[in-house]
């Protein structure tokens, strides 16, 4: 196993550029066109056998408009799966995420974020929905929430929030919301089959659906 750095910072240009040259990295390449960048504070290693890097302290990828940070990183080359643990953040679109472990793949684009939680901004700066989740399944375009609850009040023990056990985000458009339950406090108040919160609204819209 070769291993890359000790303290400071430790960037690495992987997947594209640094391995090109290597046959096994060839079906990779061609599926990823741009290269990642890895940087980590404090150690780096590569599996030349098992095509795997590992990397701990700070880690931050790059790839595209894609961002990935967390303390502890599992790359396997050979697939494009990217594992991060503590702390984990996730930045697309001008969007953020945060939660404990990401698995994700950059071939695919599709992941899993455990312990979910961000900050949606509603239409025409009218104020935040906070939303947190058991995990959440990440496409191309959209953010599938399981067991989620969310709020636009910003105490960390909410006075009020919304509980759903689905829930769909389309970044920059709306969220989707089925079987949903309104609560003051640990009380139900109200519940809706089905809720659409605009994230743009126009003229006309109706908050509900």
């Amino acid at each position: 196993m070769a291993s890359l750095g000790k303290r400071g910072v430790l960037t690495l240009i992987t997947l594209g550029l640094l391995f090109l040259g290597f046959p096994f990295f060839t079906d990779l390449a061609y599926a990823i066109q741009e290269s990642v960048r890895v940087v980590a504070t404090e150690s780096g290693s590569y599996d030349w056998e098992n095509e795997v890097f590992v990397a701990q302290g700070d880690v931050e990828i790059g790839y595209g408009d894609l961002v990935l940070g967390g303390e502890r990183l599992r790359m396997d080359m050979s697939t494009g799966e990217v594992r991060l643990e503590g702390g984990v953040w996730l930045v697309q679109n001008e969007q953020e995420l945060w939660g404990d472990l990401l698995v994700y793949n950059l071939n695919t684009g599709i992941g899993t974020l455990d312990q979910a939680r961000t900050e949606l901004a509603l239409s025409q700066g009218t104020g935040s929905v906070f939303l947190s989740g058991q995990s959440v399944d990440i496409a191309e375009e959209t953010y599938s929430v399981t067991a989620a609850s969310f709020t636009t009040c910003d105490l960390e023990e909410s006075h009020f929030h919304l509980a759903t056990k689905e829930l769909e985000y389309i970044p920059g458009d709306k969220v989707i919301i089925r079987g949903v339950t309104y609560y003051e406090g640990k009380v139900p108040l109200f519940y809706w089959p089905y809720l659409v919160i605009p994230l743009g609204l126009d003229d006309g819209q109706n908050f509900f659906t």
